[in-house]
């Protein structure tokens, strides 16, 4: 009995372990629809618009499927940062970058414009230039910083994964169909990979994504009479190198379609004459992944 209540104890906690989600600062969110008593430790940490208040701002978040940018986790706050809202008030209720930023460029500009007769007048052009830095300060340094406490965090919102991973792995392709008579060819191959996995829904870590992939490796050839000089079979090793694009099935393992060129030595070649050496095929390929797909930390 006891051994039966330590296992289940045991694999309770492995289950926390593994099911907790870690937020990550730099990592990429959306709000998933939160509810009311969820923000209701919402709060802001740097200075809002004059015409905006922090009730104004939880409202529109309310129920929502905004995306945000934690920028740090401090004594289980989570500070995080919006995304853009283009064409949108929202720009400028809850990430606090006023329009009057854009109009002072305008005017900044107009002014060079009015005072360009006077290039020679060194202390107007100090004064214009700290006119235009402190401008560009101002629109930058605007943008709302807000907090959440990390449990309403973790309720409220979910990883927005990158658009495009990064990854290597290693392939195979058990079948080639090889150009010039068609013939399909199985022979023994591995190499190595690097893709850039597209998702294709940010929202869903798994979601259906597409992989162009560039790759190189060793296979083993079989020759014989219907394909070289020799007189009797014979195995030699060749150079492959190929490009395609995979499906993704499972986390880590897809099959793609994939286009490439084997060659052999040049002294095999000289011995064997194989025909096929240099010239294209096309494979089914297996590819099994090392690196994560996991990471949030791009673009937002």
């Amino acid at each position: 009995m006891r051994t039966k209540i330590l296992l289940l104890f045991l694999l309770g906690w492995v289950g926390m372990a593994f099911g907790q989600e870690e937020i990550k600062v730099d990592g990429n969110y959306y709000f998933n629809y939160p509810s009311k008593e969820n923000l209701n430790a919402f709060s802001n940490k740097t200075d809002l618009n004059q015409k905006t208040t922090l009730p104004q701002i939880q409202s529109e978040i309310e129920g929502s499927r905004f995306r945000v940018k934690v920028i740090s986790i401090t004594d289980g706050t989570v500070n995080f940062i919006f995304g853009d809202f283009d064409g949108s008030d929202l720009q400028e209720k809850i990430n606090n970058q006023s329009k009057l930023g854009n109009r002072e460029s305008t005017y900044l500009k107009r002014l060079e414009e009015i005072f360009s007769n006077h290039q020679n007048d060194e202390g107007l052009k100090k004064l214009m230039g700290e006119l235009s830095n402190n401008s560009s300060k101002v629109v930058k340094e605007k943008k709302g910083v807000y907090s959440l406490p990390l449990d309403k965090f973790l309720l409220s919102t979910k990883p927005l994964y990158n658009r495009v991973d990064w990854r290597v792995g290693v392939f195979t392709v058990p079948f080639k169909l090889r150009f010039g008579d068609f013939n399909f060819d199985a022979n023994v191959n591995l190499g190595a990979n690097i893709g850039a996995k597209i998702r294709w829904n940010r929202e869903i870590e798994n979601s259906l994504a597409l992989e162009p992939i560039f790759g190189f490796g060793l296979a083993s050839i079989q020759l014989d009479e219907s394909n070289s000089s020799t007189e009797s079979a014979t195995n030699v090793s060749a150079f492959t190198i190929n490009t395609g694009v995979l499906i993704h099935i499972t986390n880590a393992i897809n099959v793609g379609l994939t286009y490439g060129f084997d060659n052999i030595s040049k002294n095999d070649q000289n011995n064997y004459n194989w025909k096929y050496n240099g010239k294209g095929w096309l494979g089914i390929g297996i590819n099994i992944s090392f690196s994560g797909q996991e990471d949030n930390t791009g673009d937002l």
